[in-house]
């Protein structure tokens, strides 16, 4: 049987570059944004006041979702504005949740997007999770855990 129907190759319309396959190693993705190690974000929280914690947070946020967007700056991103308004869809979502781990040293949900529809919603989420307020021991957590609970789960 002849394979020559299957040996062509596909061109994009766009810039007449040819598709990826998966046996070619990907290209490097440019990171836009702080390049900051895991911590960083929360110890640069730790620092600031909370009205600053805010518009920081809601900064970065902007900033890697303008990069999963291809925006060249972060103003380009209304805060407001609904993810799927901006042209999210779940790839992207995923992206935008990678970025977001590497920034903020989280493990956060690929559903983070879906959970938390805008931007603003999305850095008032992450202000929350690192507020240094919000740090709790694992004796205080067990304690609180226990106290719910209580005595006839021992």
């Amino acid at each position: 049987m002849p394979t020559y129907a299957f040996d062509h190759r596909h061109y994009w319309i766009a810039d007449g570059s040819a598709p990826r396959t998966g046996a070619e190693p990907a290209e490097p993705t440019e990171q836009a944004g702080p390049a900051a190690p895991p911590a960083g974000l929360a110890e640069r929280l730790a620092a600031l006041d909370e009205a600053d914690r805010a518009a920081h947070v809601l900064e970065v946020v902007t900033e890697q979702t303008a990069a999963v967007l291809g925006h060249a700056d972060a103003r380009a991103v209304d805060p407001e504005r609904p993810f799927a308004e901006l042209g999210f869809d779940s790839l992207t979502a995923v992206e935008l949740r990678n970025r977001v781990n590497r920034v903020s040293g989280l493990t956060l949900a690929a559903t983070l997007v879906f959970d938390h529809p805008s931007p603003s919603a999305l850095a008032e989420y992450l202000r929350a999770r690192l507020s240094p307020e919000n740090e709790q021991s694992l004796d205080d957590l067990f304690a609180s855990i226990d106290s719910e609970l209580g005595p006839e789960a021992s």
